[in-house]
């Protein structure tokens, strides 16, 4: 958790320094409204991002506290591993495996593994 809270507290104070000149070159009407005399120095600019933030940051505990994995395992078939459109689409997404050598072997073994049922 402590190295989630590391990590939301950098993002933070990168989005603060990111927009604090755009802050202070051209600062919302609700920020120039409160400040006094209208004047928004740089410490009012980093107070005023930083409340805007408040909102979307939230804690560590928060944010994993309904956090689920889920896995779901699917078997590639006979037919699937048989059907030339899914073997195109196995290739695009995985293009270094030697996928001609992973079919022959699942050929082999649906093969054999037929006759072994008779």
């Amino acid at each position: 958790m402590e190295d989630l809270q590391a990590r939301l507290d950098e993002s933070r104070s990168d989005i603060t320094n990111y927009f604090e000149p755009k802050v202070l070159a051209s600062p919302p009407a609700d920020l120039s409204r409160s400040s006094t005399g209208g004047v928004v120095t740089r410490d009012v600019a980093r107070s005023w991002i930083d409340q805007q933030l408040g909102g979307v940051f939230r804690s560590p505990a928060v944010i994993v506290e309904k956090m689920n994995l889920e896995v779901f395992y699917r078997d590639i078939t006979f037919e699937n591993q048989d059907n030339k459109d899914f073997r195109l689409l196995v290739r695009a997404a995985f293009p270094t495996q030697d996928w001609d050598r992973v079919h022959d072997e699942f050929v082999a073994v649906g093969t054999s593994s037929s006759r072994s049922t008779r």
